[in-house]
C-alpha cells in the first residue's frame, strides 16, 4: 500500500498528482473528491495510477454516444493485471471504492497524463487546474438564478477573470475562449434588453403625446 503522492499548488490552486500508488491511495483520492481537487494520473508509472488511467480510457471511449461507469468485471481485471498478488478478500473492497471514485459526476476531477504520449506535464496540470476550477464556478453559480446577488456575480467574474489570466499566461487558450465568448454574449443580451427598454420608453411617451397634445 505504497503511497506515491505529490501535492502541487500553483498560485493558490492544488492539484494531487499520483504516481504508481497503492490501494491506501484510495483513501487519498476519497478525500481529494470530497475536497473537489483536481488529480492528475501519471500512466505508465504503475499500480494504482495505470489501473485508474486505464479505466478512465475504457469508460470515455469517444466511439459511445454515452459515457459510462466501469463495470466490476473491467475493475477486476484491472486489479488482477496490476496487483496479481492482493488478497481476495482485499478485492472486492477496491471494487466498490473505485466504482464510487470513477463514477460520472467525479470524471472532471481526473485528467491522465501519459508517459508514452504526452510531452508536458506541467500543462496537463494546468489544464486541470483550470478545469476544475471552472466546473466548480459553473456549480456555485446558476446563471438560471436570477435572484443571486451582486455579490454572488461579482465573485463569479473575479473568479473567471483569474481564470482567464491563468489560461493566457500558460498560452492556454482553447481555454480562456469559450469564457470570453459567453461575456461577449452576456454583453449583447444586455445591449439587447437595454434597446428593447428604450424602444418601450419611447413608445410610451408617443402614447403619452397622444393622449395630452397639450404637453407636447
Amino acid at each position: 500500500n505504497q503511497l506515491n503522492i505529490c501535492i502541487y499548488m500553483y498560485k493558490g490552486y492544488e492539484v494531487t498528482i499520483i504516481v504508481e500508488g497503492g490501494l491506501g491511495t484510495l483513501e487519498v483520492l476519497e478525500n481529494d473528491i470530497k475536497e473537489k481537487r483536481p488529480i492528475v494520473l501519471i500512466q505508465g508509472s504503475g499500480r494504482l495510477a495505470d489501473i485508474l488511467a486505464m479505466l478512465i480510457e475504457q469508460i470515455s471511449n469517444p466511439d459511445r454516444n454515452q459515457p459510462r461507469n466501469p463495470s466490476e468485471k473491467e475493475i477486476e481485471q484491472a486489479l488482477d493485471r496490476f496487483y496479481p498478488n492482493v488478497l481476495y478478500s482485499d478485492v472486492g473492497s477496491a471494487i466498490k471504492r473505485i466504482q464510487k471514485i470513477l463514477i460520472e459526476e467525479n470524471r472532471y476531477l481526473f485528467h491522465v497524463f501519459s508517459m508514452d504520449r504526452d510531452k508536458n506535464v506541467a500543462e496537463t496540470i494546468f489544464k486541470a487546474i483550470f478545469t476544475v476550477t471552472k466546473k466548480k464556478n459553473e456549480l456555485e453559480y446558476d446563471p438560471k438564478n436570477k435572484n443571486g446577488s451582486w455579490e454572488q456575480e461579482e465573485q463569479r467574474q473575479k473568479g473567471e477573470d483569474k481564470l482567464v489570466d491563468l489560461a493566457l499566461e500558460w498560452n492556454y487558450f482553447d481555454g480562456a475562449l469559450p469564457i470570453l465568448l459567453a461575456r461577449q454574449d452576456e454583453i449583447m443580451k444586455t445591449e439587447s434588453e437595454l434597446m428593447k427598454i428604450q424602444n418601450e420608453i419611447m413608445i410610451q411617451e408617443n402614447v403619452s403625446k397622444k393622449a395630452n397634445p397639450i404637453l407636447s
